[in-house]
């Protein structure tokens, strides 16, 4: 909560309510990427992973709603809308480290799934190369699949209304990102990311569970039979 607002209120003098806003909302997209999943390999079980790991996704609503009181950019129900894109992508971290079946594994788990997700926030810097080396055929579904997959495209569709601003139109990306821009040009709905990430997460979650009732049941067999 510190860090999203911190930012906001150290930036709007300098820059006004626009970029100060879109920075605090990208600020607390690359916290929960990063913090949900550490916070949660702390846990042992799924309930305590969520509770640990969930935390930060709470705590950047109370941001958002400090932020909807204080700056005309982002109405009640945007940050409605960018709450329910922090928590998919705090549930596929919190889904990543469940998986672990130790300690060392859940951190491990927790460095893989933040990096992951920092990855699809971080789409039009690294996507180019692929872009470039995609068939001509591929390429818009490809940039699509990019613009989709992130969070802060989505968050920037949430509050379109009130900032007219498209991440994917933004002059910063005219430079050395040009080809998402030129291969996605429609903004996605701010719940592509939440759909992407919440899908990933509970299919996860679902094949976790399955292997460990497996494994569950192996283990039972093993002791049954045992002398």
């Amino acid at each position: 909560m510190a860090v999203e607002l911190g930012a906001f209120f150290a930036a709007r003098p300098a820059v006004g309510n626009l970029h100060a806003t879109l920075g605090a909302l990208a600020i607390g997209a690359a916290w929960v990427a990063v913090t949900c999943p550490a916070l949660a390999a702390g846990g042992k079980n799924w309930l305590a992973a969520m509770l640990r790991g969930g935390i930060v996704a709470d705590a950047s609503a109370l941001s958002l709603l400090v932020i909807w009181l204080v700056s005309p950019c982002v109405t009640l129900l945007a940050a409605i809308e960018i709450y329910a894109i922090y928590a998919a992508s705090a549930l596929l971290g919190i889904a990543v480290v469940s998986c672990a079946r130790t300690p060392a594994g859940r951190y491990a788990a927790a460095a893989i799934a933040a990096a992951a997700v920092m990855l699809t926030l971080a789409t039009p810097f690294w996507m180019g190369g692929i872009l470039k080396a995609a068939g001509q055929g591929t390429r818009p579904a490809i940039a699509a699949a990019a613009v989709r997959v992130n969070p802060f495209y989505s968050i920037t569709a949430a509050v379109f209304d009130n900032t007219s601003f498209a991440w994917n139109e933004a002059k910063i990306m005219y430079g050395k990102i040009q080809q998402i821009q030129d291969y996605a040009s429609a903004a996605p709905r701010w719940y592509s990311a939440a759909a992407v990430h919440g899908a990933a997460a509970a299919m996860l979650a679902a094949i976790c569970l399955i292997f460990k009732r497996a494994g569950g049941r192996s283990s039972s067999r093993e002791k049954q039979a045992a002398p």
